[in-house]
């Protein structure tokens, strides 16, 4: 470096050098902002898919079929209970009670793929024709 500041030549490679550094580090800027998007979309869809599975069997009747439920934020739920057929079938009448598959898959806006399933086995109530 001389008494005059820097060089045209020197001015112009540190620009290069700059502009080589920020176009390497972008596209891993925006994977990363991508990635984040799509774990806050998990998460958020792990919480409606958990609250309502819990919500079966109080404020949602159990009963054989699919169905679509509206959630908040115009998410949807799409909820499956089929009862498990299995033997002893008249402990279960004496019981009042049987097994339950239930599915709740979490639908985000617009979008009919489910973003997370989640899955569990319940004692509810002996459907009706099932004895």
């Amino acid at each position: 470096m001389n008494s005059r500041g820097f060089t045209l030549l020197e001015v112009l490679v540190a620009l290069v050098i700059i502009a080589l550094v920020l176009g390497a580090a972008y596209p891993g800027l925006g994977s990363a902002a991508r990635t984040q998007d799509r774990v806050a979309e998990v998460l958020a869809a792990a919480a409606h898919a958990e609250s309502t599975l819990a919500r079966i069997g109080t404020d949602l009747p159990m009963r054989r079929g699919t169905e679509e439920i509206a959630l908040v934020d115009g998410w949807r739920a799409r909820v499956t209970m089929q009862p498990v057929r299995q033997g002893e079938t008249e402990l279960w009448a004496l019981l009042a009670r049987a097994p339950w598959h239930l599915r709740v898959e979490a639908l985000p806006p617009g979008s009919g793929e489910a973003a997370i399933a989640l899955e569990s086995l319940r004692i509810g109530p002996v459907p009706e024709g099932w004895l």
